[in-house]
């Protein structure tokens, strides 16, 4: 399939604003998870394939690239990625910044500094309903 035939959309309506919010913190957790790659072989040793893939920080394989690719296709006209979002991005966040605020960190260390992550969850915002009720319908037919 030609990379044209299509263009997945996050829609960000009702809510622009608080739909960047949210972004910010997938962007936010990618960078940790690239930071914590690039500590392998540098500080920390590289777990086994399995084991990386089972620690706080890791969210999924192409992450921190995928995003990158979304923060880069916005507002081109030719945009890189397939992907793109109706809502503004904020700046991504940095790699290096977090490996900078995590120098020296054991393993163990990475894994507590994860576990302070802030906001720890989210709620909507009217006009949307709570997530309990969003959830619900997802089990329950409406």
């Amino acid at each position: 399939m030609p990379k044209e035939a299509y263009t997945l959309v996050f829609d960000g309506d009702p809510t622009p604003g608080r739909s960047s919010e949210v972004f910010a913190v997938v962007q936010r957790d990618a960078a940790w998870q690239a930071a914590l790659d690039l500590t392998y072989g540098h500080g920390l040793s590289k777990p086994p394939w399995f084991d990386r893939r089972r620690r706080v920080g890791y969210i999924y394989e192409c992450l921190p690239w995928g995003l990158q690719e979304i923060y880069e296709g916005q507002g081109s006209d030719q945009g890189h990625s397939l992907i793109r979002c109706n809502f503004d991005l904020r700046a991504p966040y940095s790699p290096e910044k977090v490996l900078e605020e995590q120098q020296g960190q054991s393993s163990q260390g990475w894994d507590e500094a994860w576990t302070r992550h802030e906001p720890r969850e989210f709620q909507t915002a009217p006009p949307l309903p709570p997530w309990h009720l969003l959830r619900w319908r997802r089990v329950l037919p409406w």
